[in-house]
């Protein structure tokens, strides 16, 4: 007995011959949606319908099997034969507007438009600015371990009257005070390389990144040093105009009316340095100035935008210290416990800590200095698009005047 019987066997043929067919179809599709065809056309239809209509059109419909029969073609319409497309840059086009500096925005949008911008670009912030980074933490580790280990012996030498002992103080605050200006240089040159990136957004719309390791923007840090020092300036001349008046109501005033009089001196001082915040930007992106003049003239601009300004500014002290908050607690422990060693050691009970753990404090500021340098990298980043949605709305305003006086 067959297995199959004879009248069958022709049927079972076509039907796994169609089946061989439609998976060597569907696995050419696969491969066309992977790799699309140079050729489309009906070349790819024939070359998968030949085989099917050459059994069929001789075996069951009775056509010739050289020619395609009609009912048997298998289109393969669900085939993209055309060349893969180019990604669509519409989404960074729109990035790109998103990013530009001449738009007005509220303080919000500055803050979240900056940290966007920075964190896009913070590989590129880090071959720009890495040197003066690494620069800052050092002096900024020497210069906290040399105050943390240093501070109940200045203490006890200022209560003590010999010479000797001012001597000693003397030569501990020179050590110090030539520290605090070598954090200051090195913070200095960190905001440069920050505004050597901020100019080149400002002119091309993108940070470039640099093509040796170490880059240096003359021009940039030249500019930078000098607004560094006219800040310095205004800055030590607030606190000693606010130190005059507290002290002004504290003696003639006296109680609570000396405290609200010092609170309001403050908060003055305060609004009067985030105006400069305007101005000192306004020089530093200017193209046209071989040197920096006194930002004077753009502080009344500042002022007229001052909430726009303010609001920034205190947006930005607001995250930047929730952020210091949390980067900065190791250091604050290690702190501490350096500051009671020290004073008992003052105070002659022995010293508990280690040896070792003095290296542990420099370790720790350093790698809390280096972090909070990206932080100031970030809100030189804020005042730079505060900067330009003050720009956009004085242009605006302009051309509503000349709209309306024509």
């Amino acid at each position: 007995m067959q297995f199959w019987p004879e009248k069958h066997r022709l049927r079972i043929f076509i039907t796994l011959t169609f089946c061989f067919t439609k998976a060597y179809t569907t696995l050419s599709d696969s491969a066309l949606r992977k790799t699309p065809s140079s050729t489309p056309g009906r070349a790819s239809e024939k070359a998968v319908a030949w085989p099917l209509a050459h059994v069929l059109g001789s075996n069951a419909s009775g056509n010739d099997g050289n020619k395609e029969p009609k009912s048997c073609v298998i289109r393969n319409s669900c085939v993209n034969l055309q060349p893969k497309s180019e990604p669509n840059e519409n989404t960074d086009m729109e990035q790109h507007q998103d990013d530009t500096l001449m738009k007005s925005r509220t303080v919000g949008a500055c803050v979240s438009t900056a940290l966007r911008l920075f964190g896009n670009n913070f590989r590129k912030s880090v071959r720009h600015a890495w040197p003066y980074a690494l620069a800052y933490a050092l002096a900024g580790s020497a210069l906290g371990t040399f105050w943390l280990t240093s501070h109940a012996r200045m203490m006890q030498l200022a209560a003590t009257a010999t010479p000797d002992a001012a001597s000693s103080l003397a030569t501990m605050a020179i050590v110090g005070v030539m520290l605090a200006v070598v954090v200051w240089l090195c913070l200095t040159l960190l905001m440069g390389s920050g505004v050597t990136m901020l100019r080149q957004h400002s002119q091309t719309g993108a940070i470039i990144a640099p093509r040796r390791l170490f880059h240096f923007d003359a021009n940039a840090q030249w500019l930078t040093l000098k607004a560094s020092l006219f800040m310095l300036v205004v800055v030590a001349l607030t606190t000693a105009a606010t130190a005059a008046v507290a002290t002004v109501a504290a003696r003639y005033l006296g109680g609570v009316t000396a405290m609200v009089a010092s609170a309001v001196a403050t908060v003055v001082a305060l609004c009067f340095l985030v105006t400069w915040s305007y101005p000192v930007m306004l020089n530093l992106m200017a193209t046209n100035k071989g040197r920096m003049s006194l930002p004077v003239a753009g502080y009344a601009t500042g002022l007229r935008h001052y909430a726009l300004l303010f609001g920034v500014a205190l947006l930005a002290l607001i995250v930047a210290a929730v952020a210091s908050l949390f980067v900065s607690m190791p250091a604050v422990i290690v702190g501490m416990a350096t500051l009671q060693a020290e004073n008992g050691a003052v105070a002659g009970d022995p010293i508990g800590m280690p040896q070792h753990f003095t290296i542990l404090v420099a370790a720790t500021l350093f790698l809390t200095h280096l972090v909070i340098a990206w932080f100031v990298l970030a809100l030189l980043f804020m005042a730079y698009y505060a900067y330009g949605s003050v720009e956009q709305q004085e242009s605006e305003m302009k051309q509503l005047k000349a709209t309306t006086a024509i």
